[in-house]
C-alpha cells in the first residue's frame, strides 16, 4: 500500500517527502514496512488559524448575603466544592499555574484623591524669557571633569561664590580640605546645616517650645487657681558671636512670629565694639539664623510692615541700612546717603511709616541724639528729609512738679535735646511723640516741620519707652531715669498712676497685649510685673535675671504668653509666664475702671476725666 502525505504552510520550498510503503499480511497487521523517498519539485504548506475552544468558562457572581441571590449564590457554591473537593466528586482535580498576570492590587484606604488641575494664562515677553534662562545659567552649578596626573580626574565646580573655575584650574590639585571650604560657602550647604541644627534643638528644647506656642496651659476651669504672675525661664538666645555685647534693639518679625532681629552695640562711650545684628528663631535657640556685622555699633532695628523681609537698622555714627534677611549673606537693600543726612550722632530708634503718595511704599522716620527727626525714602538711596529738630524747654510746662534748678551761667554744649524716644499715635497717623533726655515728650505733627504742638514733663529724667495701650488709644505710659513709671491720658496735664520700686532707672517698660492692666518693666537686673486692678504700690511679682545680669529692654510676643528680656552682655531671655489673671472681656473697661478705683483719694482729678468724656465719661 502507497500513501502519500501533503503539508498546508505560507511558504513555499522544494522538499523530499517520504512514500511509505507497507506490507501487510494476511491477518491484517503491518510488518517491516519499507520507506521509500520521492523528489517533489514543490510542495504548499499553509498555516491557519483555528477557532477558539473553551473548555471551561464560569463567570463571576456577586451577590448580597441577605437577599434571594445571595442565597442561590451560597447554595451553588457548596455544590461545587462538594462536586470538585468533597464526598461527592466523581474526578481528579488539579490547580495548576495558568498563564494570567500578577496585578497590583489597591485598597480603598491606599487610594490617593485626584489632582485637580487648572488653566491659567499669562503674559511673558521675550525679553523676560531671555533674561531668566540667563540668570539661571549664572546660578547653575556645572562641575567638569580637569585630567590629573597618573589618569586620575576631580571634580571642579564652577558655581562657588568665591573660588572661581578659573583660579581652581590654575591650582593643580585640590586638597579635600580645600573642596570641602569650597562646598561650605554654598547657599544649599549652609541653609541643610541650619535645618539640622533645629532638628537637634527640638530634642532639647521640645517642652520649651510648647510652652512657647501655649500649647501647655493649665486648665482653666482647675480648682485652685492662683494668680502669682511667674515667670519661667525657658531658654536663652545666646552665643561666641554676641557674648559680651550690649543688646541695643529688638523686633519681632510681623510676618514670621518665631522670628526675633536683635542689634547689638555697646552700652559705654568709651567702649570699642563693633556691630552686629543676628535674626534668632525658637526653633534653634542656640545660633542665630543669620549674622551681619558691621563697623559700627548698632543702635537701633526694626522689621518692615508691609515687606517682613526688609530689617531697617540705626547706627552709632548716624548711618541707616535696610537689610534682607531672606539672603544668607549680607545684602544691603539701600544705605544713607551722607550728602542728604548731616547727622553723625545715635539713631536711637527708627520706625516704618506708610508712604503719604505711595500707601505700598514705606518710608523711614529716626530720632538721633542730636535732637532731630529725620523721614528716609527710598529710592536708588537713602534720602534724608528733615522733619522736626527738637528744642530744650523753656519756661514752666505742665507735667509732673519741676525741681528748682540753679541758674547756669555757663554756655551750653548743645541747643537741642537728645531725641530717645520715637513713638506714632495709634489713631491719628499724623501725630507723633519724640521723648527726650530732659524728661519731656513733645507731641509734634507731619505737617508742621518746625514747631511742635504740646510739650509735657512726664521725668526728672531722661525719657527710655513710651507706649500706648494696645486697648484704648488715648492712654500711655512713660518710663525714666527717675525710678518711675508714669500712666497718663493725652487730654490731661498730670500723670494718673505712678509706679515706682527701687533706687534705678527704668529702662524699658510694655503693656500686655492680652490683659489691659498688666504691665512689665525692667530695673537694672529685676523684672516687674504690675497689675493695676490689684494694686499699684508694690509690683504683683519681681523675677531677678541670671548672673544678675542688667537688663535693657523688655518686649511681650504678639500671643501675650512669653516675655523677652535683653540684657548688657549680649543675651536674650525668653520667659514663659505661669499663673496670669484671666483676660478681661471688656479691655477697655477693666483699664478705666482700675485707672478710676486708684484715683479714689484725687477727687479734683477724677472730676476732670469725667469731664473729658469716653473713655472716662
Amino acid at each position: 500500500m502507497n500513501e502519500s502525505l501533503e503539508i498546508s504552510s505560507l511558504f513555499t520550498s522544494p522538499v523530499a517527502v517520504p512514500m511509505v510503503e507497507v506490507d501487510i499480511p494476511e491477518f491484517g497487521f503491518p510488518i517491516t514496512p519499507r520507506v521509500k523517498w520521492k523528489r517533489l519539485a514543490r510542495v504548499t504548506v499553509v498555516l491557519t488559524e483555528t477557532p477558539t475552544i473553551f473548555l471551561f468558562d464560569r463567570t463571576s457572581y456577586t451577590a448580597e448575603q441577605d437577599s434571594v441571590d445571595g442565597a442561590a449564590v451560597e447554595k451553588d457554591n457548596k455544590y461545587y466544592e462538594y462536586v470538585t473537593v468533597g464526598k461527592g466528586r466523581f474526578r481528579k482535580t488539579n490547580s495548576t499555574i495558568a498563564q494570567t498576570m500578577d496585578l497590583l492590587k489597591k485598597t480603598r484606604m491606599t487610594m490617593a484623591w485626584a489632582t485637580s488641575r487648572r488653566s491659567k494664562s499669562t503674559y511673558v515677553s521675550a525679553w523676560e524669557m531671555y533674561d531668566t534662562y540667563g540668570v539661571t545659567e549664572r546660578e547653575k552649578t556645572d562641575f567638569d571633569r580637569e585630567p590629573r596626573e597618573g589618569g586620575e580626574e576631580s571634580l571642579i565646580a564652577t558655581g562657588a561664590q568665591d573660588i572661581t573655575k578659573d583660579q581652581l584650574v590654575e591650582d593643580v590639585k585640590l586638597t579635600p580640605a580645600e573642596q570641602f571650604e569650597v562646598i561650605a560657602k554654598s547657599e544649599a550647604f549652609l541653609d541643610a546645616c541650619a535645618k539640622m541644627e533645629r532638628l537637634l534643638a527640638s530634642n532639647v528644647y521640645r517642652d520649651e517650645q510648647k510652652a512657647f506656642r501655649g500649647l501647655m496651659q493649665p486648665d482653666p476651669f482647675r480648682l485652685n487657681v492662683e494668680f502669682k504672675y511667674k515667670l519661667k525661664l525657658l531658654w536663652s538666645f545666646t552665643s561666641d558671636y554676641v557674648h559680651e555685647r550690649t543688646v541695643t534693639g529688638m523686633c519681632w518679625n510681623s510676618l514670621d512670629t518665631d522670628l526675633l532681629a536683635v542689634g547689638y552695640g555697646k552700652y559705654l562711650y568709651q567702649e570699642r565694639k563693633n556691630g552686629l545684628v543676628c535674626c534668632w528663631t525658637i526653633k534653634n535657640p542656640t545660633q542665630p539664623e543669620r549674622k551681619y556685622k558691621f563697623d559700627s555699633p548698632v543702635t537701633s532695628v526694626n522689621f518692615s510692615k508691609t515687606r517682613p523681609n526688609l530689617l531697617a537698622c540705626g547706627f552709632y555714627d548716624g548711618s541707616v541700612v535696610i537689610l534682607d534677611v531672606s539672603s544668607i549673606n549680607k545684602t544691603i537693600i539701600a544705605v544713607s546717603n551722607r550728602k542728604t543726612s548731616p547727622s553723625y550722632e545715635p539713631v536711637w530708634q527708627i520706625i516704618w511709616v506708610q508712604d503719604e503718595d505711595d500707601s505700598l511704599n514705606e518710608e523711614i522716620i529716626t530720632c538721633c541724639q542730636d535732637g532731630r527727626i529725620s523721614k528716609y525714602r527710598r529710592e536708588k538711596t537713602l534720602n534724608c528729609l528733615p522733619m522736626m529738630w527738637v528744642s530744650r524747654m523753656e519756661g514752666k510746662v505742665k507735667g509732673i512738679d519741676q525741681t528748682r534748678k540753679c541758674k547756669a551761667h555757663d554756655i551750653p554744649v548743645s541747643r537741642h535735646p537728645a531725641a530717645l524716644v520715637l513713638t506714632r499715635h495709634p489713631v491719628d497717623k499724623l501725630m507723633y511723640f519724640v521723648g527726650t533726655d530732659e524728661g519731656c515728650i513733645h507731641k509734634c505733627s507731619t505737617n508742621n516741620l518746625h514747631h511742635h504742638m504740646d510739650i509735657l514733663l512726664a521725668h526728672s529724667g531722661p525719657v527710655y519707652s513710651m507706649q500706648f495701650s494696645p486697648f484704648c488709644p488715648s492712654i500711655f505710659l512713660t518710663s525714666g531715669g527717675d525710678w518711675c513709671i508714669r500712666i497718663w491720658t493725652e487730654d490731661v496735664g498730670q500723670p494718673l498712676l505712678t509706679l515706682n520700686t527701687s533706687m534705678e532707672p527704668v529702662l524699658s517698660a510694655a503693656w500686655s497685649p492680652i490683659n489691659a492692666t498688666i504691665i512689665a518693666s525692667i530695673n537694672g537686673s529685676r523684672i516687674h510685673f504690675w497689675d493695676i486692678r490689684r494694686k499699684i504700690f508694690v509690683p504683683a511679682s519681681t523675677t531677678i535675671l541670671p548672673n544678675d545680669e542688667k537688663g535693657l529692654m523688655v518686649q511681650f510676643t504678639s500671643s501675650g504668653l512669653n516675655l523677652v528680656v535683653g540684657g548688657d552682655e549680649g543675651a536674650v531671655h525668653v520667659y514663659g509666664l505661669e499663673d496670669m489673671p484671666f483676660s478681661p472681656f471688656y479691655q477697655e473697661n477693666a483699664l478705666v475702671h482700675a485707672i478710676k478705683k486708684a484715683l479714689i483719694t484725687r477727687p479734683e482729678l477724677q472730676k476732670e476725666l469725667k469731664n473729658i468724656g469716653k473713655p472716662f465719661y
